[in-house]
């Protein structure tokens, strides 16, 4: 595989960096059992352990050698994959979530309006009035979905006692 891709590659070349992605991944989860959920590191040793700080080069470089890189990387610090990290942010990494993630970075569709993806909307707007249904909340509640990071903190903010005067909008 060349080192040097260009920004739009092609999709059998996209095929072949996602199996080599994926076969570096389940490498990875065989042995988050056997890792710690925390690594000291000395920050002395990362800052001069050139085989991880090395700069981006014009040529580029082969995604076999950055998966090399990036295991090296994650030996230290902490294993949010780890049952032993109990941690709310940052969230335990789950592997369905990392295909939901590769899945929805690849389509690129916006969901920040009705009319960038009305399908992917309406079925964002079912599973809110499913986790109302859920929850047991009245049918007029309103909620919204996040990544949890930025809107982390308004979680804590009281709901009024009575319902909003909005609903959740099934549908298109």
């Amino acid at each position: 595989m060349p080192s040097n891709l260009p920004l739009d590659i092609d999709p059998d070349t996209f095929l072949t960096m996602v199996k080599e992605a994926g076969d570096f991944l389940a490498a990875f989860l065989r042995q988050i059992p056997d890792r710690p959920a925390w690594q000291d590191t000395d920050r002395n040793e990362i800052l001069a352990d050139t085989g991880l700080r090395k700069p981006p080069s014009e040529e580029g470089r082969p995604l076999s050698k950055l998966l090399l890189v990036l295991h090296r990387g994650l030996d230290l610090g902490s294993n949010t994959t780890s049952g032993q990290f109990f941690a709310g942010i940052p969230n335990g990494g789950l592997p369905a979530v990392a295909i939901a993630e590769l899945i929805s970075n690849a389509v690129n569709k916006f969901t920040g309006i009705m009319a960038g993806a009305p399908s992917l909307i309406a079925i964002e707007n079912d599973i809110i009035a499913w986790l109302v249904q859920t929850m047991g909340m009245p049918h007029a509640s309103a909620c919204i979905l996040t990544s949890g990071g930025s809107m982390g903190p308004c979680r804590p903010w009281p709901a009024p006692a009575t319902p909003l005067p909005c609903r959740i909008w099934v549908g298109v």
